[in-house]
């Protein structure tokens, strides 16, 4: 097992040798032509031997391990797209190559960033920069410490594993890793400014940092822990930027990671569920609508919305998982409803940028035909004027076009001045307490007064409280929607026994009919 052991890590360091050096690619390179030029010498002398079949194959070979070197590249160098943090994997799957060192000891993992030309075009001029930094830091963390062994990991990556004076808890760990930090980041930058000018570009270097006894005392961990310290939000810096690995980074790192790795289950419908908001109408006396509210369903993965959504933009899918929603939604409702609910409005959340898709698919012509929708366009994503216009034109007759949020991001006045949508929803942050803050009363009133100047109707959200739900309908609101009037259920429920209470304390009619 351990020769088994000794031959893997053996070919993994051979690929990185490959990789990472010019002049054991034109060695190789070399000694494939000699071979070539020696055995069609041979040839020509008229000498045939059954030998000669070995150097046409050797160089073969060597020839095959130049070609897909760009390929190892990509495995040794992995990106997890979902996240986009790297890892490599040739020295974490080989604990054997590390010494055993004391407790407090650091694993420190640089990385070098330069512009993607030079990376490609001039890797001699590159390896050299890098050496640069890898020899300065090298030369710090040799006077300072009892032990310094320095990996080369990749083109623009250098992993030294340092050994420091014994410590034995964890403040005077603490304190010695700070002082690290410190020093690091004080020679990177400097560094990382004077190549900067030499080279005519910017040059970002970034480190991390993971300590043995305090983060973990395996070897493998303690180099992943550095790898992703390092890759932690080192844009942010203008030069250089060191960081101590945060475990609680990492969890939510890795929560991440696995929620996007099973984001596809989400597009299946089956774990997702679609859940209904009243929403009442103060005039029309009772239910108006709901508005259908996409829930995750998979019981083995906890995730909010919210947390599914924003995967989505980040993994470039969120347009599929809206559209599921939708579907889903439409879906539902004409499954739930039943004749004395057929009249009722269902609202549903999309954003202006998925607009150009659903026509380009013929989503509203199809699954909105004939349907009583309001269309709100969320604050996701900026709210034009010209969106609106085109998505009036291929919705339905029927359908409505609301705006949510409003007041918040892209919602605002200007949006309601140039779109005249038919109704605009009044973020909750307007609402909360607005029972006892004179300024938000003013302000919704304007709202209102202003809304009503379009002929655009004013609903309010997150009504959570009889005194909320009271003030704004003093206030001249149209519709209002909230836990008071109503919690989300997977059925389509009626206005809550506590707002019909208040209804009929302010002498309003609440007959839901």
């Amino acid at each position: 097992m351990s020769l088994f052991n000794n031959l893997k890590t053996n070919w993994k360091l051979f690929q990185l040798r490959v990789l990472n050096s010019t002049s054991t690619q034109l060695q190789l390179l070399f000694f494939v032509l000699i071979l070539s030029l020696g055995s069609g010498i041979i040839l020509t002398l008229g000498v045939f031997s059954y030998f000669l079949i070995i150097p046409p194959a050797i160089s073969f070979a060597i020839a095959l391990i130049l070609i897909v070197s760009r390929q190892w590249d990509r495995r040794l160098q992995e990106v997890d797209v979902p996240t986009g943090y790297e890892y490599v994997n040739a020295l974490l799957d080989s604990e054997g190559q590390y010494p055993t060192f004391s407790r407090g000891s650091f694993a420190i993992n640089v990385t070098v960033q330069v512009p993607d030309e030079l990376y490609l075009d001039n890797t001699t001029k590159l390896d050299t920069l890098v050496q640069k930094v890898a020899g300065e830091l090298f030369s710090f963390l040799e006077r300072t410490s009892n032990k310094v062994i320095g990996y080369r990991v990749s083109t623009t990556e250098i992993l030294y594993m340092v050994e420091f004076p014994e410590f034995y808890n964890q403040i005077l760990i603490r304190e010695k890793s700070s002082s690290v930090k410190t020093d690091i980041q004080f020679i990177l930058n400097s560094l990382s400014k004077k190549l900067s000018k030499s080279y005519s570009f910017t040059i970002k270097t970034s480190a991390g940092i993971s300590i043995k006894g305090y983060h973990s005392d395996n070897a493998s961990s303690l180099v992943h822990y550095a790898r992703f310290a390092s890759r932690s939000n080192y844009y942010e810096a203008e030069f250089a930027r060191v960081e101590i690995f945060d475990i609680k980074n990492h969890e939510e790192y890795m929560q991440i990671k696995t929620r996007r790795h099973h984001f596809t289950s989400f597009l299946d419908t089956q774990n997702l569920k679609i859940v209904f908001q009243p929403i009442y109408g103060v005039k029309e006396c009772q239910i108006y609508g709901y508005e259908a509210l996409g829930r995750p369903n998979n019981k083995a993965l906890p995730i909010s919305i919210t947390e599914l959504l924003n995967d989505s933009e980040a993994m470039g899918m969120y347009y599929q998982l809206e559209k599921s929603l939708l579907h889903l939604a439409l879906k539902t409702f004409e499954h739930l409803q039943g004749r004395s609910v057929q009249d009722k409005y269902l609202f549903m959340n999309l954003t202006t940028s998925t607009i150009p898709k659903y026509i380009n698919d013929g989503f509203f012509e199809q699954e909105m035909f004939h349907k009583r929708i309001t269309v709100e366009v969320t604050e996701r994503t900026p709210i034009y004027p010209e969106d609106l216009a085109i998505l009036r034109q291929h919705l339905p007759k029927n359908a409505q076009i609301a705006i949510d949020d409003f007041g918040t991001g892209y919602s605002n006045y200007l949006t309601l001045l140039s779109s005249h949508p038919d109704l605009v929803k009044v973020s909750v942050e307007f609402i909360r307490g607005i029972d006892h803050d004179n300024h938000k009363k003013e302000l919704f009133q304007s709202i209102v007064t202003f809304a009503k100047t379009f002929g655009t109707k004013v609903l309010a959200e997150g009504v959570e409280t009889a005194e909320e739900f009271k003030t704004v309908l003093n206030l001249g609101v149209d519709y209002v929607q909230g836990y008071f009037v109503g919690r989300p259920r997977v059925t389509l429920d009626g206005i809550s026994e506590k707002a019909i209470g208040a209804l009929k304390e302010l002498g309003v009619c609440y007959d839901e009919k």
